[in-house]
């Protein structure tokens, strides 16, 4: 069972769904993280993947997630903290405002990996072990994550009110580092586990 509040996330993860031949083994619907159309005790394991950051009441949305576990079963919460993401460029200090840019105009919580063992708790659930792993490129590759992502920044960076002519001149500085040695990006992300 996959579930998206977004239409079109719903028909794109349908269409790998079908490509990958698992339409017999994974149902996608539209649905919304606060109020989870499943009876109580549903699951036995609950996974969110980069979902809570954009929900505004995330505490609802764990609690949601623990009421359709089982007992016994887990929840696994995959987040980054935008304060974590750098790309190499020549002018860190605005590369940095632009990330700044797209943590306030994208995400309910930018910087949830912080509370996520406090949300765990507060949900009822016992906060187990948290990993981490980072996204690291050395290569520029034009469909890589970090290369995919500059465009959203660019126009978090334009919604926030930053200069035109400096947003453009950072995304063309980033996306120029095609050269060996010229390309950095990293994000790090938190993997935390709750059981019910």
């Amino acid at each position: 069972m996959a579930i998206d509040k977004s239409p079109e996330s719903v028909d794109a993860t349908k269409a790998r769904v079908t490509n990958e031949e698992l339409t017999d083994s994974v149902d996608v619907r539209v649905g919304d993280a606060t109020t989870l159309e499943f009876p109580d005790e549903t699951f036995d394991f609950v996974v969110a993947v980069q979902v809570y950051s954009f929900v505004p009441n995330v505490a609802r949305a764990m609690e949601e997630a623990a009421r359709v576990l089982r007992k016994g079963g887990r929840l696994l919460v995959l987040e980054s903290d935008w304060d974590m993401c750098i790309w190499k460029s020549r002018d860190p200090v605005f590369t940095r405002r632009m990330i700044s840019a797209r943590a306030e105009t994208q995400f309910a919580h930018a910087y949830l990996p912080r509370d996520l063992h406090k949300l765990f708790r507060a949900a009822g659930l016992t906060a187990g072990d948290v990993h981490t792993f980072s996204i690291v490129e050395t290569r520029y590759d034009p469909s890589s994550y970090g290369a995919s992502v500059i465009g959203i920044t660019r126009d978090s960076a334009l919604k926030h009110g930053v200069p035109a002519p400096d947003v453009a001149a950072g995304e063309e500085d980033l996306r120029s580092r095609t050269a060996e040695g010229e390309w950095f990006f990293c994000l790090d992300r938190f993997v935390f586990t709750g059981t019910k």
